[in-house]
């Protein structure tokens, strides 16, 4: 039955709307509903409804013409065949499946299912009932998917029409892009640096551009298929410029005619009065200004306004409806609101113009078309599209080709979009072009469902205006609206409040706020103890001020304190004294920034709680510690790895044990071993025990039996067998011979968050036996491990499928959507939205009506700028919708938390939810009070409290012996690491490592200095520091790269050519304008030195005997551990067998600009340390009899000196 059949108005508006809904099946219908109104139940309704009645027997009649077989399970394939269910997200798509076979079985049982009047079902019940048996047994038949999925299905369908390739494939993660992108702006980065100066590439890199920012937003504008000819446009053509003259001179003379009179000549308001003569000037100026296009258009409007553009101080204060006391008094309230509209479009219009760089964003166009186009040409070729060019292309191909629509549309009975208020422009076409078009007969119906409240993904492209524009042409095709409103989640207090909070909050304006539409509660008030105790209220208030408070008021992080203390203890209150289940509990913020407070609280109360973090899984520990263990199965000589892995739960080993492990050279050996060879393993097994033997017993901290050494000795026992394993057996057998044989699943599993830690390695072992599945190999899946570790991809968490029941839930706003809970805690309400910050911005380029709206290397034209404008509105109205959402996630108490500041203290422009809850309908009660009294309930029930005074459970859990024992443990621990403080604070200050060069660095910070005159030498440390990583350094790594992979055998002109090729993008990705000049001419001058002289003619000699180049160092520190560093790395140049006798030599080249034959031998005395290091690096790694030679080969007057 329905729930609101009882209801007033809003009960019965909710009833029109699901009739509508499961009743009209041929024109379009839209459904807006409210929060907590039961769209998934709406959405399930009308599926079951069509399938079991109108759609059923249309396709038993249409299957009767074709003389076709004729039985109820052919019918029910064909009609959930022809019906496509579109959400957001894959778990809402299995969702929406999973309910939807549900009620088939409700109905196959006799019983009707929720959101069902009887008689919309077929009146036989004994024919109901088949048809939902059939319908239920064909549910794999139903088309349930995402947008993107429902988009590649229709590309992968007709490729050859959309200009793909039949097997494209959808980079997914943007790797392969990133690659292709690489090789081609690494070619045109080489073709610019040795063509003709006026190359724009070339004129951006003398503009001082960074060539990495130029490759990042190539990526970026591939990634989301933007296509080149919208970057051919000139971005400042006459059109462009004369549109924005005309919105600088509309502003200007609005602000002129508002304030101009009253503050012309004032003495009082001396600024303002300046200001707006300026401003009268640009307004003359600009109505007989010659519109010029291009860049020396704007060039020239930027001289007619850049003396205002100067005083914009004051329009930034009038558009914050800042005016001084003086300019309120001399001009009226009417004339201040339009002031006020002026200046909030003047100060961004003027802050733009005056950091403009046209000609920068001009060449950037000029270099990224091409580019472009030719990193499209490629991934097409080689099959590949991004993510979004599949909504792009899909689009594109339903545009173009009438008859690969008309096959869509009639194989389609339904289209059903799940939230709806979530789409852009894009997606609307996508639905326009399938439901929408041809004549209205052969259209598909088309059901939507959405909520524009709960519109809060514009940062992810979500756009009202598109969901505005496509409702009207719904409205002009002859469509049906309803609406649900009766709310089946919150109780009525709640709804009341959040009707007081949004009426004057959410004010409607096309295309940026819809309307706020109250909601009808159909749920009785809660009747547990914690009510009816009165120890809780439907809504309360939480005022997180110091009490009592300070002169200067309470700060933001003492707030933020202060509130996540009162949760916990609140929270703890109702686990406890209520019962309460923590899953049924939620802690929302606005973001998960500063969300370790109200997280360290949790843990001190004892509350059990989960972090629903957005991204994460690759930076969870257990899965760095499983990716390591992996890696060391695969590549023995992985030393990173093996660290990781001993100081894992798999081992445990102190950090004490590391050295004498790392001495023992462990993975050298385990690479070494047969998995037969028990001797070998027996005499690992003993040095292993003898280099522990001088490890402490009572390290602090340790458990108590070193746990750590037999887990150390079994974990060397099975390393051999699984690296067999991985080599002779198949990828499934390896993978769970690994899990079975190290248990470190269990491991983790009874750590603490453990059934978090064993779902993320359950989807890590999925994932890597689906890797090696495919047939990756070694080399392959250690890429895919270290790249996912290095890169920290973005992927969600696992989740254990029982932790809902476990945990109090700590989310963001955005995560909650969709959710519930009987208690919501909305925290952190004072904080501010952070404004996007003015650099770094990604790429942009996209239609915008007739224009193209460009952003690149972070400068933008003037569309782009107005879209930034537009986009600060609507953040502003997404804030009160997130607000929104945020309330509604509650059903019987709604806790807000936040710092309410004293008057003059407000949050400037609203970016603050408190800003938002002061505008209440109701006011707000005198906060003071609470100073003195505990709470105060206002006359509508409302509850206000103090955060410094929620009391804290009156329940205490007494500690069993166990946990005393572990206290008095803990204790004893504490006096200990107390007495060694100063040795811990010495030992964390140590830099984990050091480069073998590093003094080599400061003789030649010193030499560099000594070059320059007096008046040139920095005036401390960090200016030398900074030229010679800037140039030096820089110089260095090019030449030690392009000796790297040269080919010695060449002759010396080719030599040359070979290595500027690879030295100067080296250059480019570093260093940018007048010190890269200076790096390109010193690598000129090294390439000629080193070509021309012995050195060149020894490597050349040398080719057959080279064992190396730059081969990676990992050497541990000094013995007994006291150094500066925990480890030192580097890495040898040159290693080569010498022809005469077959013994190692260690080779270093040398950059340094010396000359004489002193300063090549202070050289030498200052390198032969280093020399000495890589020497026994090299000796141990190879178990030499004899330590290598070291030699030092200086480039720049080609010598060759043997190290003593």
């Amino acid at each position: 039955m329905n729930p609101t059949s009882e209801c007033g108005s809003l009960g019965a508006q909710d009833h029109e709307g699901r009739r509508l809904a499961n009743r009209e099946f041929s024109k379009p219908v839209v459904l807006q509903a409210g929060a907590g109104t039961g769209k998934t139940t709406a959405l399930v309704a009308r599926i079951v409804v069509h399938a079991l009645g109108p759609g059923f027997e249309k396709s038993a009649s249409t299957l009767r013409e074709r003389r076709a077989e004729v039985s109820d399970e052919r019918i029910a394939a064909r009609v959930l065949g022809r019906i496509v269910a579109i959400t957001f997200t894959e778990a809402a798509a299995a969702e929406m499946a999973r309910r939807t076979g549900e009620a088939f079985l409700e109905v196959a049982a006799g019983r009707i299912p929720e959101g069902i009047q009887e008689d919309e079902l077929p009146a036989q019940i004994g024919d109901r009932k088949k048809r939902a048996r059939a319908l239920a047994s064909a549910l794999d038949r139903l088309v349930v998917r995402t947008l993107h999925a429902f988009a590649r299905r229709l590309l992968a369908a007709h490729p050859l029409e959309a200009g793909l390739h039949p097997g494209f494939e959808v980079d997914a993660d943007g790797s392969a892009t990133a690659s292709v992108v690489r090789e081609a702006f690494e070619v045109r980065l080489r073709d610019a640096l040795e063509g003709d100066r006026e190359d724009p590439l070339f004129r951006l890199l003398l503009r001082g551009a960074s060539m990495r920012r130029v490759e990042e937003d190539l990526q970026e504008l591939a990634t989301r298929g933007v296509l080149p000819e919208w970057l051919e446009r000139d971005p400042f053509d006459a059109e462009e410029i004369a549109r924005l003259v005309e919105r600088l001179r509309a502003a200007l003379e609005s602000l002129c005619g508002a304030v101009g009179s009253s503050l012309a000549g004032s003495k009082m308001a001396k600024v303002p009065a300046e200001t707006l003569a300026r401003a009268a000037d640009a307004r003359d100026r600009l109505a007989t200004f010659a519109s010029v296009e291009g860049v020396a258009g704007m060039r020239a409007l930027g001289e007619i306004v850049a003396e205002l553009a100067g005083r914009t101080k004051v329009l930034e204060d009038w558009a914050g409806d800042e005016f001084s006391k003086t300019v309120r008094k001399l001009v009226p309230e009417a004339s201040l609101a339009r002031a006020r509209s002026a200046a909030a479009i003047l100060h961004p219009l003027l802050a733009w113009l005056g950091e403009l760089d046209a000609e920068t964003l001009d060449l950037a166009r000029r270099v990224l078309a091409p580019l472009l186009r030719e990193v499209r040409e490629t991934l097409r070729r080689r099959g590949l599209v991004s993510y979004d060019d599949l909504l792009r292309d899909a689009v594109r191909l339903l545009r173009e080709s009438e008859s690969v629509r008309e096959c869509e549309r009639a194989a389609i009975d339904q289209i059903l979009v799940d939230e709806f208020q979530d789409t852009d422009a894009l997606q609307c076409e996508l639905v326009a072009w399938l439901a929408l078009d041809g004549d209205a007969d052969e259209r598909p119906g088309l059901f939507l469902v959405g909520d524009p409240k709960q519109s809060i993904y514009g940062w992810r492209g979500a756009d009202l205006r598109a969901y505005e524009g496509f409702l009207e042409r719904v409205r002009r095709a002859g469509g049906c609206f309803g609406f649900l409103s009766v709310n089946h989640r919150s109780v009525a207090p709640i709804l009341d409040e959040v009707a007081r909070v949004m009426r004057p909050a959410m004010q409607p304006k096309a295309g940026v706020q819809p309307a706020f539409e109250d909601l009808e509660s159909s749920q009785p008030l809660p009747d547990s103890s914690a009510f009816e105790a009165g120890r809780c209220h439907p809504v309360e208030y939480w005022i997180s001020r110091e009490l009592p408070p300070p002169p200067g008021g309470t700060r933001s992080d003492v707030a933020t304190q202060l509130e996540a203390r009162a949760i916990a203890r609140d929270v703890s209150r109702l686990v406890r004294e209520h019962g309460v289940e923590p899953r049924r509990i939620a802690i929302l913020l606005r973001s998960l920034t500063q969300v370790e407070e109200i997280l360290r609280s949790l843990r001190e109360a004892e509350v059990p709680h989960a972090v629903a973090r957005d991204q994460g899984y690759y930076r969870r520990r257990e899965i760095a510690d499983a990716s390591a263990l992996v890696r060391c199965i695969l590549d023995p000589a992985d030393e990173l790895a093996w660290i990781v892995v001993l100081r894992s739960s798999l081992v445990g080993a102190p950090d004490a044990a590391l050295a004498p492990l790392h001495r023992l050279g462990i993975p050298a050996r385990l690479a070494a071993l047969d998995v037969r060879d028990a001797a070998a393993l027996e005499a690992l097994a003993r040095d292993v025990s003898a280099a522990l033997a001088d490890v402490p017993d009572d390290l602090p901290g340790a458990p108590p039996g070193r746990p750590f050494e037999p887990a150390l000795q079994y974990l060397i026992a099975a390393l051999p067998l699984l690296r067999a394993s991985h080599r002779d057996e198949p990828s499934d057998v390896f993978v769970a011979r690994l899990r079975r044989l190290l248990l470190f699943e269990v491991g983790e599993a009874s750590r603490p968050s453990g059934a978090f830690r064993h779902a993320n390695l359950e989807r890590f072992f999925r994932e890597l036996d689906a890797l090696l599945a495919h047939g990756a190999s070694p080399a392959e899946a250690l890429r895919w491990l270290r790249q996912s570790a290095r890169d920290e991809r973005d992927a969600d968490e696992g989740r254990p499928l029982e932790a809902a029941e476990q945990a109090v839930q700590v989310m963001s706003i955005h995560k909650a959507k969709g959710l519930s809970f009987d208690h919501v805690y909305v925290a952190q309400l004072h904080r501010e939205s952070r404004a996007a910050p003015a650099r770094d911005l990604p790429a942009i380029a996209k239609p915008e009506g007739d224009r193209i709206a460009l952003r690149l290397l972070d400068r933008s034209n003037a569309t782009s700028q107005g879209l930034a404008v537009g986009a600060a509105e609507t953040e502003a109205a997404e804030q009160v919708r997130a607000l929104y959402v945020a309330m509604t996630r509650a059903r019987h108490r709604l806790v807000l938390v936040g710092l309410w500041r004293e008057a003059g203290r407000t949050t400037r422009n609203g970016r603050a939810h408190v800003g938002i809850l002061k505008r209440r309908e109701g006011g707000v009660p005198d906060l003071d009070l609470l100073a003195e009294q505990p709470e105060i309930v206002d006359p509508l029930g409302i509850c206000w409290r103090a955060s410094a005074k929620i009391p804290a459970s009156s329940i205490v859990i007494a500690p069993d012996e166990a946990t005393r024992e572990g206290f008095e443990r803990a204790s004893r621990d504490a006096t200990l690491l107390a007495e060694q403080k100063a040795d811990a604070a010495a030992r964390q200050a140590r830099r984990f490592s050091a480069a073998v060069t590093a003094e080599a660095h400061e003789a030649f910070r010193e030499r560099f200095e000594a070059t320059l005159d007096s008046d040139e030498r920095p005036t401390s440390g960090r200016g030398a520091e900074t030229i010679v990583d800037s140039v030096a350094g820089r110089v260095g790594t090019a030449i030690h790269r392009s000796l790297e992979v040269l080919d010695p055998t060449l002759d010396r002109e080719a030599l040359e050519r070979a290595m500027r090729e690879v030295a100067r993008p080296v250059l480019a990705h570093e260093l940018e304008g007048e010190p890269f000049d200076a790096a390109v001419e010193r690598v000129d001058d090294l390439v000629r030195r080193f070509a021309g002289s012995e050195l060149a003619l020894r490597l050349r000699g040398l080719a057959p005997h080279l064992v190396a180049r730059e081969l990676s160092v990992l050497l541990p520190p000094e013995a007994g551990g006291s150094g500066a560093v925990g480890s030192i790395v580097g890495s040898i140049d040159l290693v080569y067998r010498d022809p005469q006798d077959a013994s190692f030599v260690v080779v270093d080249y040398k950059t340094d600009r010396v000359e004489s034959d002193d300063e090549i031998a202070q050289a030498v005395a200052r390198h032969a340390e280093q020399g000495a290091r890589y020497a026994l690096a090299l000796e141990r790694a190879l178990g030499l009899e004899t330590r290598p030679r070291f030699e030092l080969w200086f480039l720049h007057p080609g010598r060759i000196v043997a190290a003593p």
